[in-house]
């Protein structure tokens, strides 16, 4: 599974990739908390969040939703 941090609301098109859902989840905590500087505390606020951007990264593009920016 890959996840473009694009999709997570950035300007940053780093892809983040993971076995399953919780490993690309794992992942993207670590990618956010080294290039974007976000706290575990941050983090654990966003993993609704960056779970529909998973769920929403298998739609195709031109039916997904926007997600705000970071």
């Amino acid at each position: 599974m890959d996840l473009n941090c694009i999709d997570m609301g950035t300007h940053c098109d780093q892809v983040v990739s993971g076995e399953s859902t919780d490993e690309l989840v794992t992942a993207v905590h670590g990618h956010m908390k080294l290039a974007h500087g976000l706290t575990d505390q941050e983090l654990a606020s966003k993993d609704e969040m960056i779970r529909g951007a998973i769920w929403q990264s298998a739609r195709p593009a031109d039916i997904r939703t926007p997600r705000p920016e970071i």
